[in-house]
């Protein structure tokens, strides 16, 4: 979209560029966001250049929701009715190579016996179907995972701000 950013490169979809500019084809503001935290962090960022209405690379390839039909209440022309040659041929050419990157990342650093954090960034709309969301920033994580010490940290900072609305697993989750 502005500045390059996660334009789909392969079509509009049969959108009007009115909506290939709203937050339904692109996480706005997310990407300045990422760079600021990656220099400040000394840290790799990589970034998706193709719109999440082409492909989402932050869900499983295999899910129907990877190329959405509908986004929030917009319907996306361009992706109904997709052969399953052609929902294979965005996930071979845009879905892996950006985790194959990533995945380069992390063995590099593994096999240099780096200590890693994996971030991925996403940014959400104050109002999602018409419904306000109580955060401003949420932190996302798997409340099952082994090891949440990072994310609870981040929260506490987050929320030492003051002014700021910082949601655990939300706005997602129910756990604000």
């Amino acid at each position: 979209m502005p500045g390059g950013r996660s334009r789909a490169r392969s079509s509009d979809l049969g959108l009007p560029e009115s909506e290939r500019l709203r937050h339904i084809a692109w996480d706005i503001g997310i990407a300045a966001v990422t760079e600021r935290l990656a220099a400040a962090l000394d840290a790799v960022a990589v970034m998706q250049r193709y719109s999440r209405l082409v492909i989402d690379c932050n869900r499983e390839s295999s899910v129907e929701a990877s190329i959405p039909p509908l986004s929030e209440a917009t319907t996306i022309p361009g992706n109904i009715g997709l052969a399953a040659e052609q929902r294979e041929a965005r996930r071979r050419e845009i879905f892996a190579p950006y985790h194959a990157a990533i995945a380069r990342l992390l063995d590099a650093r593994r096999a240099a016996g780096r200590r890693t954090v994996l971030v991925a960034m996403h940014s959400f709309t104050p109002i999602f179907k018409g419904v306000p969301r109580r955060v401003e920033v949420g932190v996302l994580y798997n409340p099952d995972a082994r090891d949440i010490r990072m994310q609870q940290i981040l929260l506490e900072l987050l929320r030492a701000e003051g002014d700021l609305a910082a949601g655990d697993n939300a706005p997602y989750a129910i756990n604000p």
